[in-house]
């Protein structure tokens, strides 16, 4: 039956003792495919009719391909059995990265405290971009791998202005700056979208920054602030507050409340769109969105896609997009 949706589709199951079953035929559900750009591992579930030899246990792993290319590579979590079906819940391999760890990092760039991380644990590596950056030295005390490279990478952004996403490509951690993940596709009502919904929200705005660094010796904090005056008086006072690495210099601190004032101070809009599948689009991608008439907004512009989830199911396939909109 996936003939009818003219997209061959394998899916594999390997377990520990290197048996390979292929589950493909035994599949009675559509495949969920969920992505997140930011600090989670991407979820894959699905459900199999149990029969025959088929058997699998969790940490198994699970390998699904499209039109013969290797699309996704998983592991068994969570599994659950009603009558003769099988519920299968599934992570990548960023979810190996859950562990706790402390490091003492100094001169790293968020580039190498990945390859670092992924070398002491064994995790396979794909292209890995050079952020370049040196980070500010930095101890971090029982965080997990996944909450230490993404706060790296927030850093990297927060100074350099380059978005970068990290995500498991075929079984390979892999890191890609935005600008190296725009998709060819145009998606708006008049080009493979089937509906939105757009939403604006001061909810999680700042106009008011407070950052304050420690100061072991006087036992005091050093504050440092950035505000919008019009923004005050249009919502109110509303304050972001921080406490920042004593090691960070005054200029390194007002910089840094003056892109998280430019980052808050603003309407938050977010668009959901709903859409015909391109397998390439994930989270992290970046897609040309074409929607005239966007309740306040005209929208024609390239958007950062912060969650995606692709359904294939026996006749088509589909993906749920969610992401930013920046105006202003």
């Amino acid at each position: 039956w996936w003939e009818e949706a003219k997209m061959r589709i394998r899916v594999l199951v390997i377990n520990r003792k290197k048996n390979v079953y292929d589950i493909s035929n035994a599949i009675s559900s559509d495949i969920k495919y969920t992505t997140t750009r930011v600090g989670s591992a991407s979820t894959i579930s699905f459900d199999v009719i149990k029969s025959g030899q088929i058997s699998f246990h969790e940490g198994d792993m699970v390998k699904i391909f499209v039109d013969k290319k290797l699309y996704i590579v998983c592991y068994i979590f969570a599994k659950s059995k009603k009558e003769d079906v099988i519920s299968l819940t599934c992570y990548d391999l960023l979810r190996y990265m859950q562990y706790k760890q402390s490091y003492n990092f100094s001169k790293k760039t968020a580039t190498q405290i990945i390859k670092q991380v992924a070398n002491e644990f064994k995790i396979k590596l794909g292209n890995v971009a050079d952020t370049t950056y040196i980070l500010p030295d930095k101890i971090y005390e029982d965080k997990t791998l996944l909450d230490i490279v993404t706060d790296a990478l927030m850093k990297t952004t927060v100074k350099t202005k380059k978005v970068y996403t990290l995500y498991d490509h075929a079984g390979k951690l892999t890191l890609k700056e935005s600008s190296d993940m725009v998709s060819n596709y145009v998606l708006g009502n008049k080009s493979l979208a089937t509906t939105y919904t757009y939403k604006t929200s001061i909810e999680e705005s700042y106009n008011y920054v407070k950052l304050v660094k420690p100061n072991k010796k006087s036992g005091k904090g050093e504050t440092y602030i950035a505000f919008d005056d019009e923004k005050i008086k249009k919502w109110g006072h509303l304050q972001f507050y921080k406490k920042v690495d004593e090691n960070l210099n005054d200029a390194q601190i007002r910089e840094m409340a003056k892109n998280y004032l430019k980052y808050y101070a603003r309407t938050k809009r977010t668009l959901k769109l709903e859409c015909m599948g391109v397998k390439e689009i994930r989270a992290g991608s970046v897609v040309l969105i074409d929607i005239p008439a966007l309740g306040d907004i005209d929208l024609k512009k390239l958007l950062l896609i912060e969650k995606c989830t692709h359904t294939l199911s026996e006749t088509q396939h589909t993906m749920s997009l969610e992401m930013n909109v920046i105006n202003d």
